[in-house]
């Protein structure tokens, strides 16, 4: 009677491994899988201590004693005013031999953009400011014994405009401009030395521009006998001496500084709770993988120790 208990019970318990699906694993064994691993973690928890205290620590001392870096920036609205559009149209009324006069139109936003981002005033704003002995005065060589090589123009270039950022806001229609520098009076002298080269070059292509206008005006009035057009000449004459006069008596010409660089009082870099953040992830991502070797290490230490045991007492038997 017993027999036939056991074996419907051994028949039912294969009946139901055979009729669950294999592949799927069942909740409960998802649960004794991370519950095991819990306690894997558990048993190993000095491998985290072990780990993540020092790299932490670490981290936060080299976050300590890392250079302080400072940023100030500074926004400008470009107004691509046309101040060309009253002697463009006088023009237009000439005949075709004043077409040829070649009157400039004034830059847009995009020639700006490269304008800041440019070699040559880079290298302007480095000589006006005497940046390089700024820039290079902690420069060290990489062999003790030697002398660092004296830094040149091309270095400074390279340093400014790897610390230097230009951005133009679509929907604003606004320039920022911004410099990082671990001398916080430093970064905003740059950008103002910026704003005030840009300004210099806006106005001396203005007033170039209409200087040549007008001695070529000036050409043609003298060669003509046309009354109604020396009459056009003069007006056209009097729009450029106005655009000289107006480029020399405004501050900045054709932009605003709506947002001036001020000298910053707070770091921008290192972010030491990004630094500690990241170096703790990795250090716990780190151990937990340690740990798993480790278990797995152990595990097959002890299969093998169970095998040559096993192996042993079948010898045994044998002999007897």
């Amino acid at each position: 009677m017993c027999d036939n208990d056991s074996e419907g019970t051994i028949s039912l318990s294969s009946r139901l491994r055979k009729e669950t699906p294999q592949g799927l694993p069942t909740m409960a064994q998802d649960e004794l899988n991370i519950l095991e691993f819990l306690h894997i973690l558990r048993k190993r928890k000095h491998v985290f201590f072990i780990i993540c205290i020092p790299v932490v620590v670490a981290a936060v001392l080299i976050s300590l004693f890392m250079t302080k870096i400072y940023e100030s920036d500074a926004v400008i609205s470009y107004s691509d005013t046309d101040k060309k559009s009253g002697i463009t149209s006088l023009a237009a009324e000439l005949p075709d031999m004043l077409s040829p006069l070649g009157i400039p139109t004034s830059s847009n936003v995009g020639e700006i953009i490269k304008l800041l981002e440019s070699k040559s005033m880079a290298a302007e704003v480095i000589e006006n400011l005497k940046l390089l002995d700024t820039f290079f005065k902690d420069q060290k060589s990489w062999l003790f014994f030697l002398e660092p090589k004296p830094p040149t123009i091309w270095d400074g270039i390279r340093y400014l405009q790897n610390r230097l950022d230009v951005n133009y806001d679509r929907t604003t229609g606004t320039i920022g401009l911004s410099f990082e520098f671990k001398d916080p009076e430093v970064t905003a002298q740059v950008v103002q030395e910026y704003i005030d080269v840009l300004n210099k070059r806006i106005k001396s292509r203005t007033i170039s521009d209409a200087e040549n206008v007008i001695k070529t005006l000036k050409k043609e009035l003298v060669d003509t006998e046309d009354v109604y057009l020396k009459e056009k000449i003069y007006q056209m004459l009097a729009s450029q001496i106005q655009d000289i006069t107006f480029a020399e008596s405004q501050k900045y010409l054709n932009f605003e500084v709506l947002d001036p660089p001020r000298v910053p009082d707070r770091k921008v870099k290192p972010k030491r709770k990004l630094i500690v953040g990241i170096a703790f992830i990795g250090a716990f991502t780190l151990s937990i993988f340690l740990i798993l070797v480790l278990e797995h290490a152990e595990r097959l230490k002890e299969a093998r120790q169970k095998s040559r045991g096993e192996t042993l007492d079948t010898g045994s038997r044998r002999d007897l």
